[in-house]
């Protein structure tokens, strides 16, 4: 793959990862409309909930988006997310080509937040995404 077949890279979205051993729609509704729920079902021996904020920016305002809405839960789903075997923040980047870096910045007031509702944070890199070549000659005019 040549460099230029490539997009640069890019931060996606931050996803919520929750895996228990309950289902967790009641969690998923006390969240409301702001995130798109990814997936809700079974995953191996557990339940798994993807929530996912794609914002502009980097990750810090999509996980401070969450660190509200779950400081912010009833009982009950407050409850569902106590008792989850998981609770990570992951940010999503797509790789890119070179040797450019990508420099996306967690807060310590976001990481300790995170910490304190216990979740981790996490980070997947994907692979290049190729430009297609109506892309790239848009890009050469």
């Amino acid at each position: 793959m040549r460099y230029d077949d490539c997009e640069p890279a890019a931060f996606l979205n931050v996803d919520l990862v929750v895996d228990s051993v309950v289902p967790l729609q009641p969690f998923i509704d006390a969240l409301g409309d702001g995130p798109v729920v990814l997936y809700h079902g079974k995953f191996g021996r557990q339940w798994r909930a993807v929530l996912e904020f794609a914002l502009p920016g980097g990750p810090e305002g999509a996980i401070q988006e969450f660190i509200k809405l779950l400081t912010r839960l009833p009982r009950r789903a407050r409850s569902l997310w106590d008792q989850a075997s998981r609770r990570t923040f992951d940010i999503g980047i797509q790789g890119g080509p070179g040797r450019q870096p990508l420099e996306l910045q967690v807060s310590a007031e976001a990481a300790g937040a995170a910490a304190a509702l216990g979740a981790g944070i996490q980070v997947t890199v994907y692979a290049p995404a190729r430009v297609s070549p109506q892309q790239r000659k848009r890009r050469a005019t």
